[in-house]
């Protein structure tokens, strides 16, 4: 039979409310600590005790929510880093091999740009270069530290130093297509042009979730 959960589910809401970072990761935690608490409870029950005193038991010998937390707190901070170091590397990887088609065969071709605008436009190109290369060596190196207990401080540095980095895309890139389409009109009504720049603010909508997990996980 089922046990009544009312003291695990203030358990666990306590626990939750004490944990921040990726949600769908946050309540897969959740729901493991819950399923481990109901099976203990449910044991001490079969052993001859109350309900009450069988949750009651079971919640007991769990652990405080403060000798929990660090450790839940550790995993989220690592994943939501991780994965914003995934998301960052897969968007570089399509902007750096895609943004060109934008431009190819494109009415103003042939017409030079100012020189502010080509250093612009190289500068963000090897941005996101050397962000790629942080994001891959983000992931790579908090894998390797998973396995040998990754300090906090690890995921906090990375996670918030990709987090800038991702602002500061953002800002030059915004900059360089409202810099292209004040040069040139017929850049607003060129199709290439207003699919890229839906497909890259998809893209860094994207990354934003990432962003706010991470920054949340590691706060």
């Amino acid at each position: 039979m089922p046990v009544p959960a009312a003291e695990i589910d203030d358990y666990l809401r306590t626990l939750g409310q004490r944990l921040h970072g990726p949600r769908r990761l946050r309540a897969d935690l959740l729901a493991e600590a819950r399923d481990s608490l109901e099976d203990a409870a449910a044991a001490y029950e079969r052993a001859g005790l109350a309900p009450v005193a069988a949750r009651r038991r079971a919640v007991a010998e769990f652990g405080t929510p403060g000798e929990l937390v660090p450790g839940y707190q550790a995993e989220l901070a690592a994943a939501g880093t991780r994965t914003l170091a995934l998301r960052i590397l897969v968007v570089a990887i399509v902007l750096l091999s895609s943004a060109d088609l934008m431009w190819q065969g494109a009415p103003w071709t042939g017409v030079r740009p100012p020189a502010g605008y080509l250093a612009l436009s190289a500068s963000l190109d090897l941005f996101w270069i050397i962000t790629g290369v942080l994001a891959a060596g983000a992931w790579l190196g908090l894998r390797y530290a998973a396995r040998r207990g990754a300090p906090v401080r690890l995921p906090r540095l990375l996670g918030r130093s990709m987090a800038a980095c991702v602002g500061l895309a953002a800002g030059a890139g915004v900059t360089l297509y409202a810099w292209s389409l004040v040069m040139w009109d017929a850049a607003v009504r060129w199709p290439p042009m207003l699919v890229g720049m839906v497909a890259t603010g998809v893209a860094f909508v994207w990354l934003a979730g990432a962003v706010r997990g991470c920054l949340a996980g590691t706060r």
